[in-house]
């Protein structure tokens, strides 16, 4: 990679860190024109960018608001770079696939847009299953696009315990070694998460980046399990 190259994908990333749609998209384009290799492009640019972002939010040093603005910049970039990235394979790149989305009875999404679109913008394939989600229907959508982590968001005493079904589910299935559970919302906590056993948990979209990629590689390492 020559410095021209180089300095494309660095405005690149300053692009998204600054949350620059515009910018971000056009930075894109010339990450293109110069012939740099897209993938790694969304690897130094998109992805760095982010790392950055969930970082500066961790210590408070940007805002909710600062955080989706980034996240559409790099949004924007990525409509650009893309195609070009899935005639190589797209998904061989991304960090892992998630299946998201709020438990049975809770209609609360804010917070669970937010964690969304973060681990998005990190790098993962999302599939929003968006809200009042039944254990079954996390499950079935898990199995159906082979994820490695199911996330359930709670913000209700009377809805957490539908996070709880959900790895009871999984258990039923005799699938619980198939995926990591990630749980998290307004009245979830570690204790929580650690008595129904789930493999993590996240106080906020930054640690829910953290963890999500702590557990994808913590299942690689493993290998993919078979069905027990």
């Amino acid at each position: 990679m020559n410095l021209v190259q180089e300095k494309t994908i660095e405005l690149l990333k300053n692009c998204v860190i600054e949350g620059n749609a515009d910018q971000a998209k056009k930075a894109a384009e010339d990450v293109l024109r110069t012939g740099s290799d897209p993938m790694i492009a969304f690897r130094d640019g998109l992805i760095s960018a982010m790392s950055i972002v969930g970082e500066k939010m961790a210590t408070g040093e940007m805002f909710v608001t600062q955080v989706m603005l980034s996240a559409d910049a790099m949004k924007s970039a990525m409509e650009v770079l893309k195609p070009r990235i899935a005639n190589r394979g797209f998904r061989e790149i991304m960090r892992g696939t998630i299946v998201i989305g709020s438990a049975q009875g809770d209609i609360h999404d804010i917070g669970k847009n937010i964690v969304a679109t973060m681990l998005e913008a990190s790098g993962f394939e999302i599939h929003d299953m968006g809200t009042d989600v039944p254990a079954t229907k996390f499950v079935d959508q898990a199995e159906a696009v082979k994820a490695d982590i199911i996330a359930s968001s709670a913000l209700l005493s009377t809805t957490q315990t539908y996070q709880q079904e959900l790895i009871e589910e999984l258990k039923n299935r005799k699938v619980r070694n198939l995926y990591k559970v990630m749980v998290g919302g307004g009245i979830v906590t570690k204790e929580w998460a650690d008595a129904i056993g789930a493999d993590g948990y996240g106080k906020d979209a930054a640690e829910a980046v953290k963890i999500a990629t702590m557990l994808v590689k913590d299942r690689q390492a493993l290998g993919a399990p078979s069905v027990q």
